[in-house]
């Protein structure tokens, strides 16, 4: 009686045999292929440079810079100078406002008893928070500013008490400010012709504005 045996599998047909092939016949071909090639150092170079250029930050040329920094100076020189106007307006009830920014300079005139106490030379108390706020712009804008403290006397000031009251108001309002912080080298003082009983706050850049447009801007009395 002939007994049933299993079949065994012939050995060509092995899953691994195949697979062994297989990796062979690649590892020959990658051989082949790389023996035939040839790395040219200026194709890798120029490719290397394209990339490059490619994935570059983007900078603005030297003189557009610097076009951008000096608007951007003018701008925050401009928003300085506009402050002292504001806060004027926010503290007395009559004052004018003229801004003369090619210049880099803010005029602020107002009547003396809007500043003064009545037929005396000391700041009002009501004017000190105002000379407070002045010199806090002075102090913490890195001495960018000035300010000029001008009494005005008629065409003919004859009359021999008016000078040293004028004097001593003007030089009252110079301690003030520095009392208050303004650093003593941004503040001054003096005495011009105008319409008797008139004050100017005179604040000035310490620099010109950098050059770009700009006017005088006034608001009149109010």
């Amino acid at each position: 009686m002939i007994g049933r045996g299993r079949r065994q599998a012939h050995p060509a047909q092995s899953p691994v045999l195949i697979y062994l092939s297989l990796f062979l016949l690649l590892l020959v071909f990658f051989i082949v292929l790389n023996a035939n090639s040839t790395v040219r150092g200026s194709r890798v170079s120029a490719a290397l440079a394209s990339v490059g250029r490619s994935f570059a930050p983007v900078r603005p040329a030297p003189d557009q810079a610097a076009a951008e920094l000096a608007r951007s100076a003018r701008a925050a020189l401009v928003a300085g100078l506009l402050q002292f106007g504001d806060l004027a307006r926010a503290a007395l009830a009559v004052v004018k406002v003229d801004a003369m920014v090619e210049r880099g300079q803010m005029v602020v005139a107002l009547p003396a008893e809007e500043l003064f106490e009545p037929a005396g030379v000391g700041v009002r108390p009501d004017r000190v928070g105002l000379i407070d706020r002045i010199a806090d712009a002075l102090r913490d804008r890195g001495h960018r500013y000035e300010v000029e403290f001008l009494t005005a006397f008629g065409a003919d000031p004859v009359e021999p008490g008016d000078r040293p009251s004028a004097i001593t108001r003007a030089a009252s309002v110079a301690r003030a400010l520095i009392a208050h912080g303004a650093p003593p080298d941004t503040v001054a003082i003096g005495l011009e012709r105008g319409p008797p009983g008139t004050v100017r706050f005179l604040f000035s850049a310490r620099q010109p504005p950098p050059a770009g447009g700009g006017a005088e801007v006034g608001d009149g009395h109010r």
